[in-house]
């Protein structure tokens, strides 16, 4: 169902949508978290935008 025309706003009120899940693929949650993390801390990913000036 799509919005009314209001100015240049366009979308939609609703999508349903269903789906099955299928088998997961690939590490968990957790092993992916702490993967992020370590992404994160190596690469300084978190830190000031001015800390390296």
């Amino acid at each position: 169902m799509h919005y009314d025309t209001i100015g240049v706003i366009q979308g939609m009120r609703k999508l349903p949508a269903t789906f099955t899940p299928g088998r997961r693929f690939g590490p968990g949650l957790d092993d992916t978290l702490v993967a992020l993390e370590r992404m994160i801390d190596e690469h300084e990913l978190a830190a000031p935008v001015t800390a390296g000036s």
